[in-house]
C-alpha cells in the first residue's frame, strides 16, 4: 500500500456498512486527478492516455508515473511551467499590452482567455497583478536598457519635448530623442515625467525636470536642438540648459458659416440620417467639425463641406427649423478659402512625419508655400479671399521666413541631396549657409587632421648587398614645409568636398537622403556633418501624439 493510501486509511473510519474501502477510494479520487491529464487524453476503457502534442500511445493503470516522465523528457518546453515557451509566451503578451497601449485587465476578460485556450489549451495566462507589478516592470527596465546601450553609442540627438495636463490636474512633461542609428531615423519615447513642482511652470523648473531626463539617460551633452512650442517658458528653459531651440508655429483661422452647418448636422441626429441616405449607396461621407487646436480641422472641414455641398443642401430644405443653406457666394469664398490653404496642409503633413528626414523640409516647403500662393493669387474674385490672401502673405513672412536665417533649418537643408542650395528663397542666404558649413568641415577636418611626418628619405639599393639603405636628398629637404602645409589645408579639403557635393545632381523628391549618405564613402566628414543636423525633428508633434495615446 502506498504512503498516500496509508495514510488515507488510517484517518478514515468504516461506515455502518463497512465500507471503509469505499470512502478510500472516493478520496483517492478527488486527489487523483493529475496534471498530465491537460497534456494526455485518456481512453474510454481508461488503460490507455494519448499524448496530445506527440500522439505516442501509453498504457497506463491509473499511475500516472511513465506518463509524467514522458512530458519531462519529451515535451519539457510545454509541461515546465517555466519553460523557455512559457516564458516567451508570457514576454509576447506583456508586449502586446505595452505596445499596443492594452489593459492589464485583458487577461480576465472572458472572450480573450477562450481566444487564447484555442490557440494553446496548455498556455496558462499570467495573472493580471503580475503583468502590473512584475513583468511590466522588468519589461521597462530591459528596454530601458537596451536603449540607453543604443543611446551610448550616439554622438548627437535631437529632443522635443512639451508639457501637458491631465484630466486630474497633474502635470506632465513628455521628452521625445531623436537620433541616426546605422543612417535610419529612430525617435523613442525617454520619460512623461512630472514636474519637479507640480504647481510651477516656470522656465526654471521645465529646465531642471528636462535636466534630469537627459541626465538619467545620459545624452545632455548630446542633444544638438530641442523643439519646443511657441511657449515662452519652453524657450527660456533652453536657454537656461543653454540648448539651442526650434519652436513650431501654428495658427487658426475661423469658419462661422461652415461651422454652423456642421453643428446643425452633428447635433439632429434625424438631419444626419437624412444626410447619410441622401448619399445612396456609394461611399458616405461624414462631416467633419473644426478643432481649436488644431486649424487643418477647419480646413478638411470645409473642404468636406464642398465635396457633400448638394446633398447638404438638399436636405436642409427639406428639413423643418434648418439653418439657411449657403448661398453661392459664400460657396465661391469656401473654394477659394480651400485653394489658399491647400498647401499649408500638405505642408503640415510632411513635416509632422516621424519615420522620415523633416528637418530639411521646412526652408523648401516655406518656398512651396508663397509659390503656390501666388499662383492662387491670380484666380481669386471675392474680397475675403484675397484679403486672406494678404493676411496669409503678412504672417508668413513674420512667422516663417525667419527660419531661412536659422542655423538647423538651413544647414539640413543644404545638407539634404534633394534639395541643396536649390532649396532656397534667397541665394544670398545659401550661399552664407554654405560658407558656415564650409567653416565646419575645416574645424572637423581639423581635430580629425593626423600629425604630419617629414618627408621621407629616398631609398636605394646598395650594389654591394642586396638590402636598403636609407639615403636623404639635401637638395629636396625645401619641399617639407611645402607638402605638410598642403596636406595641413583642410580649408582646401573642405572647399572641393563641397564644391564636388553641390555640382553632383540633386537627387529625386522622394528619395530618402538618409539612403544618399549611408553609401557615400567618398566623404565621411560630410556624412558625419549631414547625419548631425538632419536627426531634428521639424515638430513637436511625437509628445503630442504621446499624450493622445
Amino acid at each position: 500500500m502506498s504512503q498516500e493510501s496509508a495514510t488515507v486509511h488510517e484517518n478514515s473510519e468504516p461506515n455502518e456498512s463497512g465500507s471503509e474501502c469505499e470512502s478510500v477510494v472516493c478520496k483517492r479520487s478527488r486527489n487523483a486527478i493529475s496534471e498530465v491529464w491537460t497534456y494526455l487524453q485518456r481512453s474510454k476503457d481508461k488503460t490507455r492516455a494519448k499524448c496530445l502534442s506527440c500522439e505516442k500511445v501509453y498504457k497506463t493503470s491509473g499511475n500516472t508515473s511513465n506518463l509524467l516522465d514522458h512530458l519531462k523528457r519529451t515535451h519539457p518546453e510545454t509541461y515546465d511551467s517555466h519553460s523557455a515557451r512559457k516564458k516567451a509566451l508570457d514576454s509576447a503578451l506583456m508586449k502586446m499590452i505595452a505596445i499596443d497601449y492594452q489593459p492589464f485587465r485583458i487577461v480576465e476578460d472572458e472572450a480573450f482567455s477562450a481566444f487564447v485556450k484555442l490557440l494553446d489549451p496548455r498556455y496558462v495566462m499570467p495573472s493580471r497583478t503580475t503583468l502590473q507589478n512584475v513583468m511590466c516592470h522588468e519589461l521597462y527596465d530591459q528596454s530601458k536598457a537596451n536603449l540607453k546601450n543604443i543611446l551610448m553609442k550616439v554622438n548627437t540627438c535631437a529632443i522635443s519635448t512639451d508639457a501637458w495636463t491631465s484630466r486630474a490636474n497633474e502635470s506632465y512633461l513628455t521628452v521625445t530623442c531623436h537620433f541616426i542609428e546605422n543612417c535610419s531615423l529612430r525617435s523613442a519615447v525617454l520619460s512623461t515625467y512630472n514636474l519637479l513642482e507640480s504647481t510651477n511652470h516656470s522656465a526654471a523648473n521645465i529646465a531642471e525636470s528636462l535636466r534630469i531626463v537627459l541626465t538619467e539617460w545620459g545624452v545632455l551633452d548630446k542633444v544638438s536642438n530641442v523643439i519646443t512650442d511657441n511657449a515662452s517658458s519652453m524657450i527660456k528653459a533652453c536657454e537656461l540648459l543653454q540648448k539651442t531651440t526650434s519652436s513650431v508655429l501654428c495658427s487658426h483661422i475661423k469658419f462661422g458659416c461652415a461651422r454652423c452647418v456642421v453643428t446643425y448636422f452633428k447635433s439632429s441626429s434625424i438631419a444626419y440620417a437624412k444626410f447619410k441616405n441622401a448619399q445612396g449607396t456609394g461611399k458616405v461621407y461624414n462631416l467633419l467639425q473644426e478643432c481649436p487646436t488644431r486649424w487643418n480641422s477647419a480646413y478638411r472641414m470645409i473642404k468636406r463641406i464642398l465635396q457633400t455641398k448638394d446633398i447638404i443642401s438638399s436636405v436642409i430644405l427639406r428639413t423643418p427649423k434648418a439653418p439657411q443653406t449657403l448661398s453661392a457666394d459664400e460657396i465661391e469664398l469656401l473654394e477659394e478659402l480651400v485653394e489658399l490653404l491647400a498647401p499649408f496642409d500638405d505642408a503640415t503633413i510632411q513635416v509632422s512625419a516621424s519615420n522620415s528626414v523633416t528637418i530639411s523640409l521646412i526652408i523648401p516647403i516655406i518656398c512651396g508655400i508663397f509659390q503656390t500662393l501666388n499662383e492662387t493669387h491670380n484666380k481669386l474674385k471675392t474680397n475675403e479671399g484675397l484679403a486672406i490672401f494678404n493676411i496669409l502673405i503678412k504672417r508668413l513672412q513674420i512667422r516663417l521666413v525667419p527660419y531661412e536665417n536659422r542655423t538647423t533649418p538651413k544647414m539640413s537643408t543644404l545638407l539634404d541631396p534633394r534639395f541643396k542650395k536649390e532649396g532656397f528663397r534667397n541665394h544670398i542666404i545659401a550661399e552664407q549657409a554654405a560658407l558656415a558649413l564650409e567653416n565646419d568641415l575645416c574645424n572637423m577636418l581639423k581635430a580629425l587632421s593626423p600629425v604630419v611626418t617629414d618627408l621621407p628619405t629616398h631609398t636605394v639599393t646598395s650594389p654591394e648587398s642586396s638590402t636598403q639603405q636609407p639615403k636623404i636628398a639635401p637638395l629636396f629637404m625645401f619641399l617639407n614645409d611645402k607638402v605638410a602645409g598642403k596636406r595641413k589645408s583642410t580649408r582646401a579639403d573642405a572647399i572641393i568636398m563641397l564644391r564636388q557635393y553641390f555640382e553632383n545632381q540633386n537627387l529625386p523628391h522622394d528619395f530618402d537622403p538618409l539612403e544618399y549618405w549611408k553609401t557615400n564613402t567618398d566623404m565621411k566628414v560630410l556624412t558625419q556633418c549631414a547625419l548631425r543636423y538632419l536627426c531634428t525633428p521639424a515638430t513637436s508633434t511625437e509628445p503630442e501624439r504621446v499624450f493622445s495615446k
